[in-house]
């Protein structure tokens, strides 16, 4: 049985969450992967985005 540590981050995020982490609307994460910055892998039907694509953005804009 696998449980997740409070210190672990998931390493794949939904395009909501990914959302939520940069403060913006979904629209803009579509804009951002169209663009190339953000990279998605299909997990089933569910589009998802690396957590370290998310870190990417937060550390290009600081």
């Amino acid at each position: 049985m696998l449980t997740q540590n409070q210190n672990t981050a998931p390493r794949l995020l939904g395009v909501n969450d990914a959302a939520l982490a940069l403060g913006v609307c979904r629209r803009t994460i579509y804009r951002l992967i169209d663009g190339g910055t953000l990279r998605t892998t299909k997990v089933g039907r569910l589009t998802k985005i690396p957590a370290a694509d998310i870190d990417a953005v937060v550390a290009s804009a600081a």
